[in-house]
């Protein structure tokens, strides 16, 4: 009897997610470089509990139609390259396209989108990587992403992060947010304990080397 079994698409889909979302501030990282490539000039980030039960990222980016947003959940969609040739000249924080489906593999996800001269956006609804609803909303343009109960089908995983590991995650995504508020024209970040944007910070950054955020 074979002792090498095909693992099912579910299983797969998690043990790639391991690979991508190692943590809350993987997925914030994913989430806000997303938002940017689209185009972003502003993006809000709200967490809680150390982005273990909500990480929410809201844009004003070009935002997409309904068959591409369905499209980017997909494994290895992507916008970014077309061809191998691409790869020598990729100008984007992102092209594999594996960030979404990862995310959603491990998660209560719901994506809002529209783009800005549509009438109606699209809502689609993801549970454990599984599509549960996909309909119109009416959400401003741009794209808005909320990640809840993020490793729920990974009890192990979600486990790891007790309250003390918690203050470290929610610490990283600081570190994140701030790196990204920088060199962007409107960032604001809401946390458990803290809301800034990059209007105030950058007086306060802007003496400080960049060696210390790069």
């Amino acid at each position: 009897m074979s002792r090498i079994r095909l693992l099912s698409e579910t299983v797969a889909s998690q043990v790639a997610a391991g690979e991508v979302v190692e943590r809350p501030a993987s997925v914030v990282k994913e989430l806000i470089e997303n938002s940017i490539d689209a185009g972003a000039r502003k993006i809000d980030t709200v967490i809680r509990r150390g982005g273990i039960s909500l990480v929410r990222v809201i844009d004003d980016g070009c935002g997409m139609d309904r068959d591409d947003a369905l499209l980017s959940l997909e494994r290895h969609a992507t916008s970014k390259i077309r061809s191998a040739a691409d790869l020598q000249a990729v100008a984007t924080l992102g092209f594999r396209g594996e960030a979404l489906p990862s995310i959603t593999s491990v998660s209560r996800f719901r994506l809002t989108t529209r783009e800005r001269d549509a009438v109606a956006g699209t809502e689609i609804v993801v549970n454990g990587g599984k599509i549960d609803v996909v309909r119109d909303g009416g959400e401003a343009p741009g794209t808005q992403v909320e990640v809840r109960s993020l490793f729920y089908n990974l009890p192990a995983r979600r486990n790891f992060f007790a309250p003390k590991i918690r203050k470290v995650a929610t610490s990283n995504i600081r570190s994140i947010c701030r790196r990204s508020a920088i060199h962007r024209l409107a960032f604001r970040y809401c946390g458990t304990t803290a809301c800034y944007s990059n209007y105030r910070l950058l007086r306060r950054w802007a003496i400080e080397s960049e060696t210390l955020w790069y």
